[in-house]
């Protein structure tokens, strides 16, 4: 794809980061970065520990084009050269990179409201704000935001995700408790767990939704965040 060099110990390359951004433009990366590799074919002394570093580092620089993986996850690690034509014996070392189209993508309505168990009961008034997954994770701060915009009179005392096309699928808790998540880093306090619900929506639940406006299937999944005890 193409060549870059090092000086020294230095953990990033000597060309530009605008020259790394162009070389892989041309390449056309995938939007998910989920594995990378680096390895020595000469190793130079003191020159060992920073190749994590250099791989990070590099990726970091082309994030516009394709996601890093998440710190920590094992994705990016050093392995023995790899035979040719993937590892080229002329240079020292290598990285490889491999990245792939972006997982599933669901649609959520973020709801505030009251419940009385088995309903939720909305108003007009009632806070909302669309916010988009992939892969289970949050996108952007739909969801960071919405859960500040809630006010001191508005405590969270459940969560309900409820599926509104299908049953819930397998990574429907994965959703819910990145959610839960999220309250916590936000300074709130967790849901008891009972009040921790995945559900497909009711039929009064779609009816209270469609009284305010809104129309239940513009969506993948309605999350309920609820005032009361029940």
């Amino acid at each position: 794809m193409g060549i870059l060099r090092f000086r020294d110990e230095s953990t990033f390359a000597e060309e530009s980061a605008d020259r790394v951004l162009a070389m892989w433009r041309l390449a056309a990366p995938a939007p998910q970065v989920v594995l990378g590799r680096v390895w020595e074919s000469a190793p130079a002394t003191g020159q060992g520990w920073q190749n994590h570093f250099r791989l990070r580092n590099m990726l970091q620089q082309i994030a516009s084009l394709t996601k890093p993986p998440a710190a920590g996850e094992g994705a990016l690690a050093a392995v023995p050269p790899p035979p040719p034509p993937l590892a080229d014996r002329a240079l020292d070392g290598g990285m490889l990179v491999v990245s792939v189209l972006s997982g599933e993508t669901r649609n959520a309505l973020l709801i505030y409201g009251n419940w009385d168990a088995p309903n939720h009961y909305l108003t007009k008034e009632a806070p909302r704000s669309p916010m988009e997954f992939s892969d289970n994770a949050p996108q952007g701060s739909a969801l960071a935001n919405f859960i500040a915009s809630l006010n001191a009179d508005q405590p969270v005392r459940g969560v309900t995700l409820a599926t509104t096309k299908a049953a819930p699928d397998a990574g429907a808790a994965a959703r819910l408790k990145t959610v839960v998540e999220a309250l916590v880093a936000a300074g709130k306090p967790a849901p008891a767990a009972a009040r921790q619900v995945v559900e497909q929506i009711n039929a009064h639940d779609r009816g209270q939704l469609t009284e305010i406006g809104l129309v239940p299937d513009d969506y993948d999944e309605v999350i309920f965040f609820e005032l009361n005890d029940g």
